[in-house]
């Protein structure tokens, strides 16, 4: 058997108060008991194709976290990765946007086209 904290038995014992115990026990499985923990990370490279040199690395993510029962788990852990990958991805164009202005400043000479105009 494990052993539960007092506040937690308490938190349960009150949502089932006065209840007859096999409505009580039917409830108990539809709270949540579980957490479903989901880490989503996007990452990328600025690199030029030809040569191979590599301007910036860009990473962005996100962690989230929702309760879940037996019943629920499945549907929690989806809802976590859509809420991470969308975080994550938004997190990663706003530090895709900041990198390429910094390589743009940094590089800005070597780009230039090397051709003279006639």
């Amino acid at each position: 058997m494990r052993r539960v904290p007092p506040r937690k038995a308490r938190i349960v014992a009150d949502q089932v108060k006065g209840m007859r115990a096999t409505r009580a026990m039917s409830l108990l499985h539809f709270l949540p008991n579980k957490t479903a923990r989901v880490t989503t990370t996007v990452s990328g490279i600025l690199v030029d194709v030809r040569t191979g040199f590599v301007y910036g690395v860009v990473e962005a993510s996100h962690s989230s976290s929702h309760l879940a029962s037996s019943w629920s788990e499945e549907q929690a852990v989806d809802k976590a990765r859509l809420e991470t990958e969308r975080e994550s991805f938004a997190k990663f164009v706003e530090s895709t946007a900041t990198t390429w202005k910094a390589m743009l400043k940094d590089h800005a000479a070597t780009l230039a086209p090397t051709t003279q105009p006639r």
